[in-house]
């Protein structure tokens, strides 16, 4: 089997981890693949290296070593080429992660099958301007919002149903794989990733009636500028990239024909994971 392993340097222990995890998947008779670009770095190791197109058309596993923002950048990318994705963290909290850097021991727990391999929900998230269309994926969420001391005035549409209008910081429309993210952190609720929903947490609104709501997953939401609001606002996509909003641009949400295939070594679960990375480091602060 081909695996494409994936490392984010800027993370702490990520040039010792590729080292090991290479070795011990290679001594399972694995075939492990780097992108050209680290050949510098990891020529000495037992991989292979090519372009990342070819290689992720080729292989059959993608490892990535790094934290929760190498797993949303990688994953999007093989969803779209119905690859899973196993994540080992060198992060801090590495939510999405299935191995901490001391469990790598886990990897022989590959060959003799004792894993899932689970679906997660993307968003597919359109702006449509007068110039076009841009579309791109979500595994977590996106984020409109006008800047830092700035109202956003907007309505949010349902199936094109006026659902509200807010004044507000901006507003989440999150996965339920996002919904441990930053929605989290805006008063949003924890939604189990085995839900084909979307949760949309309004940040800061200035309303006492505003709250969270949950939408299905068959249904699109639409994010339209009100009339009164005044300048540009920002689309952030799983806080990767942020695209600029006109006042004529539209925004619709909705559930994407990709999926994302995450592997779970040791089957753990969901709520587990919950407990022991957020319960409890909640406990500790």
């Amino acid at each position: 089997m081909d695996i494409f392993l994936v490392p984010n340097l800027d993370k702490a222990g990520t040039l010792a981890c590729v080292e090991e995890v290479s070795s011990r998947l290679a001594a399972m008779g694995y075939c492990c693949w780097l992108q050209e670009g680290f050949r510098s770095q990891f020529g000495t190791l037992p991989v292979h290296f090519d372009s990342p197109e070819q290689i992720l058309a080729r292989c059959s596993l993608v490892v990535t070593i790094g934290g929760d923002g190498t797993i949303l950048h990688t994953a999007k990318s093989a969803a779209l080429q119905d690859k899973p994705v196993l994540g080992i963290n060198t992060g801090r909290l590495g939510f999405l992660a299935t191995l901490e850097m001391q469990q790598l021991s886990q990897l022989a727990l590959l060959k003799t099958g004792e894993y899932q391999v689970e679906e997660r929900m993307l968003l597919e998230v359109k702006r449509e301007t007068p110039q076009g269309v841009d579309s791109r994926l979500a595994l977590n969420d996106a984020v409109l919002s006008k800047g830092a001391s700035r109202i956003l005035d907007f309505d949010l549409y349902c199936q094109e149903h006026l659902v509200a209008r807010y004044t507000a910081d901006g507003v989440i429309i999150a996965t339920p794989t996002g919904s441990t993210a930053y929605s989290l952190s805006a008063g949003g609720p924890i939604v189990s990733p085995q839900t084909e929903a979307m949760v949309m947490t309004p940040l800061c609104p200035h309303s006492l009636m505003a709250r969270t709501m949950v939408f299905g997953g068959g249904e699109t939401l639409t994010l339209r500028m009100n009339p009164c609001n005044k300048g540009e606002a920002h689309l952030e996509i799983d806080g990767e990239t942020s695209i600029p909003v006109g006042q004529d641009d539209r925004i619709s949400i909705g559930k994407a024909a990709a999926k994302v295939k995450l592997v779970n070594i040791g089957n753990r679960p969901f709520y587990e994971i919950v407990n022991q990375k957020i319960m409890k480091r909640d406990q500790i602060l």
